[in-house]
């Protein structure tokens, strides 16, 4: 009887510190994220990695070393790692990579006037290209490139203005430019 007195305190004992250990972490918000098959991501800064320990809910989504958080498989996994003090956890959705078939300016032919600004929106093919970033180039100092597409009228002339997406497809667009 003693003994099974001493094993149930022992019990109650171990419980309670484990549940006073478990009210001290701090929880830190989820991070959802969204990764590429292909892409890595550090978990935190290197020092803080050393200490902590992850699990993974799907290793064949993602792989972890050392805190580096490798998307392998499209799929979701949730990670979470703690060390003494915190808690954290991430919600990962791996897509793969859809490539950039083609590229079209909504409109190829364009006039404005000299001082006129104007957007050129591009669209991509398929539709949910992965990488959708683009650069713009003008043949000539007619027209002055901005940012995002847009593009402003210097002085009186054509000009071709030509966009490339990060796997080389371009496609081509002129702009008369007026007084």
């Amino acid at each position: 009887m003693k003994r099974l007195l001493s094993c149930l305190l022992s019990l109650i004992l171990v419980c309670s510190i484990s549940t006073v250990s478990a009210h001290k972490l701090k929880r830190y918000p989820t991070y959802h994220v969204h990764m590429v098959v292909g892409e890595n991501m550090l978990a935190a800064g290197k020092q803080y990695v050393k200490k902590m320990h992850f699990t993974n809910t799907n290793s064949r989504i993602i792989s972890i070393d050392r805190g580096m958080f490798y998307a392998v498989h499209p799929g979701k996994a949730v990670i979470t790692a703690r060390d003494h003090t915190h808690l954290f956890t991430w919600k990962i959705n791996v897509s793969k990579i859809i490539a950039c078939k083609s590229i079209t300016f909504k409109k190829k032919y364009h006039t404005i006037k000299v001082g006129q600004t104007k957007y050129l929106p591009v669209t991509f093919h398929p539709g949910n290209t992965t990488y959708q970033a683009l650069t713009y180039k003008a043949s000539n100092k007619h027209i002055q490139i901005l940012s995002h597409g847009s593009i402003k009228a210097i002085s009186p002339g054509i000009t071709f203005i030509t966009a490339y997406s990060t796997n080389h497809k371009k496609a081509v667009c002129q702009i008369t430019i007026k007084k």
